[in-house]
């Protein structure tokens, strides 16, 4: 029986990179945030010498790319920052947003830094986003004209997966981001299975019908729940259309942007 392919990495910026992958050496290259398959080969082959290690990245699983994702517990995170990252009782009953360990630690302080950084871990928490993305969105906030920390927000808010959340299709970051990598998601009429896609005002959302049974369960549990103001939806269709762009008074998570952005500079 043939062996699953081992994981492997590839490094962003090698315009072809060459991979092994279980001796089968794949050919990729690199686009904006995924990679695409051109050309895979049996035999030996030499690898290309690389002068760095190769950083995990882009994980290469059964020959497709797939963006790195924290797979770990998630109550843990909200009792490290001490507030819910997610609405659902898991997370916010009181007893959970003490420090992780079986008593907690007590007699924390925290000095300049660690304020800085805890509210930061709090938005990346929140919208499930890795430290490396994060930068990234800091970044291009930065150059973008307006206030750096609103534009921050709205990038962040505009993601595909935080859309789904916001509409009450599923639960939590986590459930929206597997129903959009699984491909259940259309945007414009066409299949979007990339969590990170900046949806824009005018964009239509709607899903295929196989997810759709599940989609409404999940709103029957989330009796009461409403869509921002920035988003039209028509629940008898399951299909929603963004009408404006977030605005920071339209995020349900508190969370302080000075001091995030004092934590980068």
């Amino acid at each position: 029986m043939n062996q699953p392919p081992q994981l492997s990495y590839v490094r962003r910026g090698f315009d072809p990179a060459i991979v092994t992958c279980s001796n089968v050496w794949l050919k990729i290259a690199e686009r904006m945030d995924r990679s695409e398959v051109l050309e895979t080969c049996d035999g030996v082959a030499t690898p290309k010498q690389f002068k760095e290690p190769l950083p995990r990245i882009f994980r290469l699983r059964h020959g497709k790319i797939v963006m790195a994702n924290y797979t770990g517990p998630k109550v843990k995170l909200s009792r490290r920052v001490g507030v819910p990252i997610a609405d659902i009782p898991k997370h916010t009953t009181k007893r959970q947003l003490n420090p992780p360990g079986m008593h907690g630690f007590r007699g924390r302080r925290l000095r300049d830094y660690g304020i800085r950084q805890n509210e930061k871990q709090k938005l990346r928490y929140h919208y499930n986003v890795l430290e490396r993305q994060f930068r990234k969105y800091l970044e291009e906030a930065g150059r973008a004209k307006g206030n750096t920390g609103e534009v921050l927000l709205r990038l962040l808010e505009q993601r595909l997966d935080n859309v789904i959340r916001r509409l009450g299709w599923a639960r939590t970051i986590w459930a929206a981001r597997q129903i959009v990598n699984h491909g259940h998601v259309l945007v414009n009429g066409r299949k979007t299975d990339i969590a990170s896609a900046q949806i824009k005002v005018g964009d239509t959302i709607t899903l295929k019908e196989g997810i759709q049974k599940v989609v409404r369960e999940n709103m029957e549990s989330l009796a009461g729940h409403q869509a921002p103001g920035w988003l039209s939806f028509d629940p008898s269709t399951l299909t929603a259309s963004v009408v404006a762009v977030p605005t920071s008074d339209q995020v349900p998570f508190d969370v302080n942007m000075n001091l995030i952005i004092e934590f980068y500079r």
